[in-house]
This record gives C-alpha cells, sequence and structure tokens, in this order.
C-alpha cells in the first residue's frame, strides 16, 4: 500500500507541475518510475499503479489521461 500512495503523490506532484521548466518534471518521473530516456513527456494527467515495474526510452511521449497498470515486471523476452 505504502508504494501506491508514494506512486499516486509523485504522479500528482508531476501533473500538477504542468508548464514548469522540463527539468523539474523529470526528476518526479526519475523518482518514480525504474528508468526513464531523456526527453520523456507526459500529457497530464499521468497515472500508475507503483511505477517501479516502468521503464520509459529516450523521446517518449504520451498524450492526456494516460494510465499504466505496472502490478508485474514485463515477461522475459520483452524489451524494456
Amino acid at each position: 500500500m505504502k508504494t501506491r500512495e508514494e506512486a499516486v503523490r509523485l504522479s500528482n506532484l508531476y501533473n500538477d507541475s504542468f508548464g514548469a521548466a522540463p527539468a523539474k518534471r523529470e526528476t518526479y518521473l526519475r523518482q518514480l518510475l525504474k528508468k526513464i530516456g531523456k526527453n520523456a513527456y507526459f500529457e497530464p494527467r499521468f497515472r500508475c499503479e507503483f511505477g517501479s515495474n516502468i521503464s520509459i526510452g529516450d523521446n517518449s511521449y504520451a498524450h492526456f489521461d494516460y494510465i499504466i497498470l505496472d502490478g508485474a515486471k514485463s515477461p522475459s523476452g520483452i524489451r524494456e
């Protein structure tokens, strides 16, 4: 439960920082997700279940209201 609560807290901070400097917004994603590449950007409202099972590559973009349910790690054979 604590991990999920922390994911909500960090995703709220990220969403609420819309319009702030990209470097500031990126710090929230780096705390929330397992790995992010350069120039990752999600429009608000981004939500995830835990965050620790999510890896995002370079130049990733997600449109509005992006939700990732990451209750499990990727199965073997799937690239992160």
